[in-house]
């Protein structure tokens, strides 16, 4: 596998966008993670070409370059070295250059991005709130469902068919519509926990001195 060197560093750099593209440099165990003053500036085909680049992912505000454990590390410090050293100082007239119509396209795919991830948030959320509920809305269902069926099938309308059944019947019927509300109880509770409410519906009083 290639070695992080001098040569394969200042590659990545240029390919960034140069020096004053690149705001940040830090790593993990298996990832470059840079943060960019404009991510448009940065060749992620040629990024992607430098022998001992394994990937590019692109998460939040980070630009993150992996090249596998170890490595990382290395390729850090000696980016950081050449940063402070001003080397690297490479402009990016691919960006500058570019024609308008593609600076534009990419905004707005970056844009459109930035809105589906908020879409799935929200579905998170959505998920977090109706997802534990849905086996007590079944049961409740079909507790009810099974009431309505032994009511219309073996009570005779105007007759009382046998007491105890119709008793049971009747406490089917409580227990269905009794847990139906407290699933209602638990959706409000879930969806304050899930926007980032305490729990609690009791406003919380400051304290006194």
């Amino acid at each position: 596998m290639a070695k992080i060197t001098d040569t394969m560093v200042g590659q990545l750099i240029q390919a960034i966008g140069g020096r004053d593209n690149i705001t940040h440099c830090g790593h993990c165990m298996t990832r470059l993670r840079l943060s960019l003053a404009d991510s448009l500036h940065a060749d992620r085909d040629t990024i992607k070409r430098i022998a001992g680049v394994m990937g590019v992912i692109e998460s939040d505000d980070q630009f993150q370059i992996v090249l596998g454990p170890g490595k990382a590390q290395t390729a850090c410090e000696l980016m950081n070295g050449m940063l402070s050293a001003g080397l690297g100082a490479l402009e990016a007239p691919a960006a500058q250059s570019a024609d308008l119509g593609e600076i534009a396209a990419a905004k707005k795919q970056a844009l459109k991005q930035k809105q589906t991830s908020a879409a799935h948030r929200f579905l998170a959320k959505f998920a977090t709130i109706f997802t534990p509920l849905i086996p007590g809305f079944i049961a409740a269902g079909l507790l009810l469902g099974f009431a309505t069926l032994i009511e219309q099938t073996l009570l005779l309308e105007g007759q009382q068919a046998g007491g105890m059944l119709a008793e049971f019947v009747g406490y089917m019927k409580l227990f269905s519509k009794g847990l139906f509300s407290f699933l209602s109880i638990l959706i409000g509770y879930n969806a304050q926990k899930a926007f980032g409410g305490s729990g609690s519906m009791a406003p919380s009083s400051p304290r006194c001195s």
